[in-house]
């Protein structure tokens, strides 16, 4: 996302949920209805995706592909993950 000041806002969010409306709600509540309106919500972790590799680097966004969590089982218990990057 691109702010009025011209700088970049890149996040990356992870929650269990059981549909994408519910995601993009849980999503809502971090960076507003809005944004979360405009993301780019889908089941999964593409791991090659650029803006995956550049917030999670690509260790953690395997291990988050192959095992739908991180150490701690945050995600299994109504957890979210919720990396972000402010460029510009």
């Amino acid at each position: 996302m691109t702010g009025r000041d011209g700088s970049c806002l890149e996040f990356f969010h992870a929650c269990r949920t059981g549909t994408i409306a519910e995601a993009i709600a849980r999503l809502g509540a971090r960076v507003g209805a809005g944004m979360a309106a405009a993301a780019n919500v889908r089941p999964g972790v593409d791991v090659r995706d650029p803006i995956v590799v550049a917030l999670l680097g690509t260790v953690l966004a395997a291990r988050l592909a192959e095992d739908g969590d991180l150490g701690g089982s945050a995600l299994l218990h109504s957890g979210d993950l919720h990396i972000v990057q402010r460029r510009g």
